[in-house]
């Protein structure tokens, strides 16, 4: 349970971004000693640390951070920290719209499956760290957005959105799983696998062939795949490639054999069946609609759950 002062302590968008139609912002925050458990109800928090220690501790989690480290909380997540010692962080506070500028462009990245919302292993945040090489301009494109709000000249949110996006793709592409040393742990294989499965969907996948890449046993792979994705790994990749398969059919060029070749099926009917029953039309179907301009919105059904 948490006290009413807890549920008190948490930041509305509309408190602090200077636009309410830009839902992101960043903060420079200074902490010692505990803080008050808090969270975002509407927002995901990435948060990088630019110096002093700490712990962030959740409601049956908690490891300790530094300067370089950073983790993302998904909305709703309580949080607070612990033994603050010359804490500085930045928080990255942003809406299901900024996300939805990079989360599948993204998808291929090493990093994407372990930090984002949804992707969530066992429900603790992974802890990582920038290289020391990164920080620097990482730090800079973050200073770049708080001037930015605070100035507010013309071209800003243009400005805020860049720099935001930028130090982002830095963490995705950068970052390096915390304290993991030369012991890579499951999640982080299963991730790295999922990344790799994004990036060749459309080459023969066996199961054998993904457990062997994430470096376990059948029996093991199974097991951890599906915690970390909700469905088995026939599945995931099944669905991945009926997805991709809708951005090719939007093109007027490509046959539906050729979609289906091009997205890793042998059999173009089975391809058409499984399409079928994920969209609930067929191929032919969903382009000749799409094209047509009268079908479903695309957005929709590409965002379409089983």
């Amino acid at each position: 349970m948490h006290s009413e002062t807890e549920k008190l302590v948490f930041s509305l968008i509309a408190e602090l971004s200077p636009w309410n139609n830009l839902p992101l912002t960043v903060k420079l925050k200074q902490h010692e000693n505990d803080t008050l458990r808090h969270y975002h109800p509407d927002y995901y928090e990435l948060v990088l640390v630019r110096s002093g220690e700490a712990v962030n501790a959740g409601d049956d989690w908690e490891f300790p951070i530094g300067a370089g480290d950073f983790f993302l909380l998904p909305p709703g997540v309580w949080h607070s920290y612990r033994r603050a010692r010359g804490l500085e962080i930045y928080n990255l506070l942003f809406g299901q719209e900024v996300l939805n500028y990079f989360k599948d462009d993204m998808a291929a990245l090493k990093n994407t499956h372990l930090l984002l919302p949804g992707n969530s292993f066992a429900g603790v945040p992974q802890l990582f760290c920038l290289p020391e090489k990164a920080f620097p301009e990482t730090v800079q494109l973050l200073e770049a957005v708080i001037r930015e709000e605070k100035e507010k000249k013309p071209g800003a949110k243009t400005a805020i959105l860049g720099y935001f996006l930028r130090a982002v793709l830095i963490f995705f592409r950068n970052g390096i799983p915390a304290g993991y040393g030369k012991s890579m742990p499951p999640d982080h294989r299963i991730s790295l696998l999922m990344g790799k499965l994004n990036e060749s969907w459309y080459e023969q996948w066996s199961l054998a062939e993904m457990a062997k890449f994430a470096g376990m046993s059948l029996s093991s792979f199974r097991q951890h795949f599906l915690r970390a994705s909700g469905s088995s790994p026939g599945a995931y990749l099944l669905n991945l490639r009926l997805r991709k398969s809708l951005m090719m059919l939007k093109m007027k060029q490509n046959s539906i054999s050729e979609v289906s070749r091009g997205c890793g099926f042998s059999d173009s009917n089975y391809f058409s069946r499984q399409f079928r029953r994920k969209f609930g039309l067929s191929p032919r179907g969903f382009a000749a609609a799409v094209q047509s301009g009268k079908g479903p919105d695309f957005n929709s059904v590409y965002e379409k759950k089983e």
